[in-house]
């Protein structure tokens, strides 16, 4: 039903990135990742500086183990994020979780290391770097 609605205020509006936003992460729940790649893309061209798109976009390429990509999503949500916390320490360490899966030790570290910065305790950048036998201070 949410796909309905979603599919009925971007025929009602076409300019709205929100709707698309929406709807990619309807898909993005359904497991229909090319889908929701599709919609966050068309809702990063009407708004390219709002972070959660390109955020959400990396989470679908992650799925699709298109790593790399999902990388340089993850890089600029959290650049877009600013230091506004918890935004950024999530992109930041996603970044690193698939610098990690394309085989880039050297690209998580510095990606978890980004992510100590906005929150020194944030687990999983602390968990990453343990996984990657480096200290984390």
């Amino acid at each position: 039903m949410a796909l309905a609605d979603f599919r009925k205020a971007i025929e009602l509006d076409p300019s709205s990135a929100l709707a698309y936003y929406q709807r990619g992460l309807t898909y993005q729940l359904m497991g229909q990742h090319e889908n929701a790649v599709s919609d966050f893309d068309v809702a990063i061209s009407l708004r390219p500086n709002t972070p959660d798109p390109y955020f959400s976009r990396g989470q679908s390429r992650f799925e699709l183990q298109q790593f790399e990509l999902a990388y340089d999503d993850f890089y600029i949500a959290a650049k877009r994020s600013g230091k506004s916390g918890r935004p950024g320490v999530r992109a930041w360490t996603y970044r690193g979780l698939s610098a990690e899966r394309f085989g880039d030790p050297k690209k998580a570290a510095r990606a978890y290391r980004r992510a100590l910065q906005v929150d020194p305790h944030y687990k999983p950048a602390l968990d990453g770097m343990k996984r990657l036998g480096v200290k984390a201070a």
